[in-house]
């Protein structure tokens, strides 16, 4: 049973009602404390995500009317490309946070994403505000997806990024619509989403890049059968197979020599130590090859 400020709370969260909404909403209430900046109620609400995508839109109009059209079109490819990779390797580093980290640590949209995973998939969409203003907008993520990953790539080529970084945003801003979509009930989607967004998300799903039938295997696991999981991304992306699964089962390889060093989390350690390299490389490489092509 909730009390007035809990169904406030649900309220202004866009909870739908079920069995885990008190649970989510007391973490949530948790985080509030931890990082008001973040998760107050005047702060972390659908208007600020109507928001931020508004923004997201206005900087892809931007781009069109400043910058010439061969410049977007390498820029909305690219985008899409660094999009999914940054958020294959957020979402292993996610999934070694459920084995190896206490529930209270977890972000609220990695709780929601928890729920979705091992308790029931629609909790994804019945709770769709905290999880998707949760993944564009939460401290380390903010960092490392908009700024870290970016420092060298603009410190070599400057301000010429502007049209890739705008378009980046555009890309990774859709992925949790994309989640989501595969969850909604098909007879529930056109309900669930605005109309362009739907739209949009038909149209992915029309163009292959949505693939319904390569997610549910990503589903087809346990908590503790680390060595099965597989499909991190969500969009389709040439090589993610063979590049995610090949750096996730490095990681698990890794966990058994990281936990005799006295490392309490092996497998996110192992991964953030990959992703140091990895990652940092596969931005400025390919900001490189934008940078030439753009001329």
């Amino acid at each position: 049973m909730m009390d007035a400020g809990m169904r406030a709370d649900a309220k202004r969260l866009c909870l739908a009602d079920g069995p885990h909404t008190r649970e989510i909403i007391e973490h949530m209430q948790g985080w509030q404390k931890r990082e008001p900046w973040f998760y107050s109620k005047w702060i972390f609400n659908k208007y600020t995500y109507a928001l931020l995508s508004a923004a997201v839109l206005c900087a892809v109009g931007f781009s069109i009317t400043a910058f010439p059209v061969h410049t977007n079109v390498l820029a909305f490819v690219v985008g899409y490309f660094l999009s999914q990779f940054i958020f294959g390797w957020g979402h292993m580093t996610t999934h070694a946070l459920y084995l190896e980290t206490p529930t209270e640590k977890w972000e609220p949209g990695v709780l929601v994403a928890y729920l979705h995973h091992y308790s029931h998939p629609k909790e994804i969409y019945k709770n769709w505000l905290v999880h998707r203003l949760n993944f564009v907008m939460q401290a380390k993520g903010c960092r490392v997806a908009y700024f870290a990953v970016w420092f060298l790539p603009v410190l070599f080529f400057g301000v010429k990024l502007l049209p890739l970084w705008i378009w980046y945003l555009f890309w990774f801003s859709a992925i949790e619509p994309v989640h989501e979509y595969y969850h909604v009930p098909k007879n529930e989607r056109r309900a669930h989403f605005s109309l362009p967004l739907y739209l949009g998300l038909r149209l992915l799903d029309v163009s292959g890049l949505l693939d319904e039938e390569t997610h549910k295997e990503h589903h087809r696991h346990n908590r503790d059968q680390l060595g099965t999981v597989s499909k991190f991304y969500d969009l389709y992306c040439p090589f993610a197979d063979t590049l995610f699964d090949s750096f996730w089962k490095t990681a698990i390889h890794c966990r058994e020599k990281l936990e005799a060093r006295g490392e309490e989390e092996p497998i996110r350690a192992a991964l953030f130590a990959l992703g140091s390299i990895i990652v940092p490389t596969t931005f400025f490489v390919s900001c490189f090859v934008f940078n030439w092509m753009v001329g």
